[in-house]
């Protein structure tokens, strides 16, 4: 069992500077990080822009102006058994800065480090520098794209790149919604492909960087979604996953997954048929009947 979010909060400054102190898990703290608007699959770009963890975030936010600046220094949890020196702590910053241009654009960019707080003075996390744009001039419209680096701070320097274009369009009845990705990763992660479901682990992985991979590969990977409003509080709806990679022994491969599925609005209930699977030699086939409520109270 553990604890989703604990933190408080002290507004020193009201409406332009607030410190918080605590834990942040699940999204974390997430004034800066973009989810494509993928209602119930949703991706992201692995955690860039993301505080997570333990630790301060000190936060500007000057009322009306737009900015947001926010420095967040990781810290170990009451449950680590570890102590860290201001060194320690410092290295495992995250900082981000945004500015927007009421009905424009919004930019934003900074750096940070995936994961949690890692043990030790210093930690051992990879550390990403990134950038955003947020389209805001066309109404209905949600859309931007985001990049991160990584790699640079490894004792043996490593290329990761990742992009993602994301976005939705609202043209009622119809809604369209996508997350497409490419990247680059000149690292190596986990053991070598070759097992059954190393393509699948890919194709859906919560990460667009591969678990099961190999040196110098390139990756992309397509997220399409369309909603149909019949009236009545019903709309039909279909949702898939493809992706794609360079890797030798998947180079020719595609893994895939497709949900058609109905939405009952009114109850915020959707009921589907999930298949996932890949065209990699000798790979698995899924299959599920998904059930969805949201609710809260």
């Amino acid at each position: 069992m553990n604890i989703v979010n604990f933190y408080g909060s002290l507004k020193l400054v009201p409406d332009m500077f607030t410190v918080y102190f605590g834990q942040y898990e699940g999204d974390g703290w997430d004034h800066f990080r973009l989810d494509s608007p993928h209602p119930v699959y949703d991706v992201s770009n692995d955690n860039v822009e993301r505080f997570v963890g333990w630790g301060l975030i000190f936060d500007l936010l000057p009322k009306d102006t737009g900015f947001e600046a926010a420095l967040f220094a990781k810290l170990p949890g009451p449950t680590e058994a570890t102590s860290i020196s201001l060194v320690g702590a410092v290295s495992e910053y995250g900082l981000e800065v945004s500015y927007t241009v009421p009905n424009l654009v919004k930019i934003s960019g900074g750096t940070n480090a995936f994961g949690n707080y890692a043990s030790g003075v210093g930690g051992s996390e990879q550390r990403n520098i990134n950038a955003a744009v947020q389209l805001l001039m066309i109404p209905n419209l949600t859309l931007f794209d985001e990049l991160f680096y990584a790699g640079f701070d490894q004792a043996t320097a490593t290329t990761v790149l990742s992009d993602e274009l994301a976005g939705k369009y609202v043209m009622k009845p119809l809604t369209v919604i996508w997350a497409a990705y490419f990247g680059i990763n000149t690292s190596y992660y986990g053991s070598p492909v070759g097992t059954t479901n190393a393509y699948y682990s890919m194709a859906n992985s919560a990460s667009p960087i591969f678990t099961n991979g190999s040196n110098s590969n390139t990756y992309w990977a397509i997220d399409p979604e369309i909603q149909y409003d019949l009236g009545n509080g019903v709309s039909l709806c279909f949702y898939a996953s493809i992706a794609g990679s360079t890797v030798s022994a998947l180079s020719s491969a595609i893994g895939y997954s497709i949900e058609p599925y109905v939405l009952l609005n009114q109850f915020n209930l959707r009921l589907g048929f999930m298949y996932e699977g890949s065209t990699f030699s000798g790979a698995l086939s899924y299959w599920e009947i998904p059930l969805t409520v949201d609710w809260g109270f």
